[in-house]
């Protein structure tokens, strides 16, 4: 799969748009799903850095915490979330994978509200390991919509791994 180019200064202005039947100017909205209650949320992209909840549940929805992901609730979030998604395919038997997750945290609080950051442990997500074609664990993947933009089995640490996001891999 060729790779697709998506920046941070892209992922900080997501491009939905919708017009407001109160108003005539248009207001960006983003959707986001909620995991908890599988609620498809519209959120005002301008305030997508306040904290939001999900309308229906009162799930946190853009917390800037780590997610974990399996086979399940991988492509209904996915497909439906207008942010970029990077999830960590890893496996608990291996070290370097374990050692990243405090590295993943700290880069899903960093960037809330303009990319999320997802695990999916290869254990619960044999059906995503083999539908991607994973090699190796742990293996970073870059997702629009469901659809994958770039990978990487690469240990990278915080900086190179924000180059590899903005798409200026080193």
């Amino acid at each position: 799969m060729a790779p697709a180019s998506v920046s941070l200064q892209d992922c900080r202005n997501p491009p939905a748009t919708t017009v407001s039947a109160s108003t005539t100017s248009a207001v960006h909205r983003i959707h986001v799903p909620c995991l908890g209650c599988g609620a498809l949320n519209r959120l005002p992209v301008a305030r997508r850095h306040d904290a939001p909840a999900c309308a229906k549940c009162s799930a946190p929805l853009l917390d800037g915490r780590l997610l974990a992901l399996d086979d399940r609730s991988f492509g209904a979030y996915a497909s439906r979330l207008e942010l970029p998604l990077l999830v960590q395919l890893w496996a608990p038997w291996s070290g370097e994978a374990r050692n990243a997750r405090a590295g993943l945290e700290a880069l899903a609080r960093r960037l809330r509200g303009d990319v999320v950051v997802a695990r999916v442990n290869a254990n619960q997500g044999l059906n995503l390991m083999t539908g991607w074609a994973v090699q190796a664990l742990p293996t970073l993947l870059l997702f629009d919509r469901g659809r994958e933009l770039r990978r990487t089995a690469e240990p990278l640490g915080e900086d190179a791994l924000l180059h590899w996001l903005s798409g200026r891999a080193r």
